[in-house]
């Protein structure tokens, strides 16, 4: 039982980091995609799109692991201190405690002397008590992760996705390209590293795979048109 426990809280770690990892890799793709895209728009010189780029990822990516890592730390305080309320609900009005639980256990289907003797049971034991009132009553439950490495995780997807439209420019010296194929490639590559990303989030929301790449391909279009659009626009009015 203890290694099935064990078992079941490391998969919901696991499912938490890959939460962020999808969720933070996703905005890095978006992100750096719509500089690329904004620049290509704009006519703007390779290096000027690598700095952009560049500074952009690090940046917003710095910023997504600090609000990743606020986030959680600020669930988890709220917790604590719900789960202090309701401890010492159980302690000093024991009786208000044992009707909201007779609530719950009446909802989960129990009737009768049933209903008397699981309430009773699970009253016994203080910690079960106030477990079962935090999820079912104020639909609390603890959270699996850390928050320093759901921070460095949201930081790491994002800045490792993130580089990916910005590969062709790197490497335009190494593969020999052109201007002319920096932002096709550069949108093919992206475009694989979306379809990924929404593999990923299929699996972590249990989703058709189809809709969670098609909804993943379209959000990054969007955005990419977007800027690459505005880019166009501001660079024929300013230039």
């Amino acid at each position: 039982m203890n290694k099935q426990n064990k078992r079941e809280r490391l998969l919901a770690k696991s499912r938490e980091y890959l939460g962020e990892f999808v969720y933070g890799g996703i905005d890095g793709s978006v992100t750096t995609f719509a500089v690329v895209a904004g620049s290509a728009g704009g006519g703007l010189d390779t290096k000027v799109v690598l700095i952009l780029g560049i500074a952009n990822m690090l940046a917003d990516g710095l910023s997504m692991g600090i609000g990743s890592y606020l986030s959680t730390k600020s669930s988890m305080h709220n917790f604590s201190r719900l789960k202090n309320e309701v401890a010492l609900d159980y302690k000093k009005n024991r009786s208000g405690f044992m009707k909201v639980l007779e609530g719950i256990v009446g909802k989960m289907g129990f009737e009768g002397k049933m209903k008397d003797d699981v309430v009773k049971k699970i009253g016994e034991n203080k910690d079960v008590a106030v477990d079962v009132v935090l999820k079912h009553e104020h639909e609390e439950v603890l959270e699996q992760s850390h928050p320093v490495w759901n921070g460095v995780m949201t930081y790491a997807a994002f800045v490792l996705v993130g580089f990916i439209p910005l590969l062709t420019y790197i490497f335009q010296d190494a593969l020999n390209l052109g201007d002319e194929q920096l932002f096709p490639l550069s949108c093919l590559f992206t475009s694989i590293g979306f379809v990924l990303i929404g593999v990923l989030k299929s699996v972590l929301t249990e989703e058709n795979i189809f809709r969670a790449v098609a909804e993943t391909l379209m959000l990054g279009g969007v955005a990419a048109l977007v800027s690459f659009y505005v880019g166009d626009i501001l660079e024929k009015l300013f230039v």
